[in-house]
């Protein structure tokens, strides 16, 4: 155990205490102090930044880069702001160029709404800053503003992304969302609000955000039919186990929704049922045949399905 330690310490404390002893001039206690914390298991994620940016100003790049493995690649939701800065300061001195970029999005997703986090990205050029859309920390905290007093434009606006996305627009739209939602609010409101911010996470590509919000919806409306099929088009094993139980409960309720329908069948050719998948889709037709879902479905499957018995005359007459 490293000089000054207490058991009773939390890591927070135990990191700022060593950051005083850099800040103090007491780096080398500083780097023994991590180095000995390094030895734990328990030793933090943040903790080994800290030592991989001392090896990194020293020139022990290869050093750096090898306790910084795995610690990368981890969630960083929980991390300060001026954490997640380090360590993306740390890749790109050690060249890890993909993972500073994926950081640099992970980090501009959490707070690109302030000001000072867009400006820090651009000044130390984060490999994919310059693709980000910026948006104001002011216009976001008006439009929740807006929203809160007026959820029912939620919907259009939510509509009018789908049919015309613009980057900036969705990522306010978001940043709005998720103030708005923080506050109290009836469950009806909740709902509306956290379809949204499902629907625009999956325009964002964010597909752990769908889950997130996705799971909260249901919890809410279990019969939500929406939000199951977003999980059902998420290409990840939880999403599709949680889809699969949500969407037959849907289809238990709702039986005729049409995109319910399309995704159980869709889902049956996945898992290799076919004939069932087939008999399923031939009764929609069978019922519907005017069903542009279910034509759509017919042809995308077709392989499935044996030539029509003229398409096979035609075949020998031709031969």
């Amino acid at each position: 155990m490293e000089r000054g330690h207490h058991k009773s310490e939390t890591d927070h404390q135990r990191l700022l205490r060593i950051s005083v002893d850099c800040r103090n001039g007491e780096a080398a206690r500083a780097e023994m102090a991590l180095y000995a914390w390094l030895r734990d298991e328990s030793c933090p994620a943040t903790a080994r930044v800290m030592l991989a940016a001392m090896w990194a100003r020293r020139g022990k790049l290869e050093d750096a880069k090898e306790i910084l493995q795995g610690v990368y690649e981890q969630e960083i939701e929980t991390w300060r702001p001026s954490e997640v800065q380090l360590l993306i300061s740390v890749l790109i001195a050690c060249d890890l160029v993909d993972a500073a970029k994926r950081l640099g999005k992970a980090l501009y997703k959490g707070y690109g709404q302030y000001e000072e986090i867009g400006k820090w990205l651009r000044t130390m050029s984060v490999p994919g800053s310059v693709e980000l859309p910026y948006v104001s920390e002011k216009l976001v905290v008006r439009l929740a503003e807006q929203l809160a007093e007026n959820l029912d434009v939620l919907g259009s606006l939510v509509y009018a992304q789908k049919h015309e996305p613009r980057a900036k627009s969705v990522l306010m739209l978001r940043h709005a969302m998720m103030r708005v939602v923080k506050g109290e609010m009836c469950e009806t409101d909740e709902l509306l609000c956290v379809v949204g911010l499902a629907e625009l996470a999956m325009l964002a590509g964010d597909h752990r955000d769908v889950k997130r919000w996705a799971k909260r919806g249901l919890k809410i409306d279990p019969y939500h039919a929406r939000l199951a099929l977003l999980l059902s088009e998420i290409e990840q094993t939880y999403a599709e186990n949680v889809a699969r139980k949500h969407l037959a409960a849907v289809a238990r309720k709702h039986p005729h929704y049409p995109d319910v329908r399309s995704a159980l069948i869709r889902q049956k050719f996945a898992d290799g049922k076919t004939e069932s998948a087939k008999r399923k889709l031939d009764n929609w037709l069978k019922y519907d045949p005017a069903s542009m879902l279910a034509q759509q479905l017919r042809m995308k499957f077709s392989s499935h399905y044996e030539p029509e018995l003229e398409d096979v005359r035609e075949e020998e007459v031709a031969a």
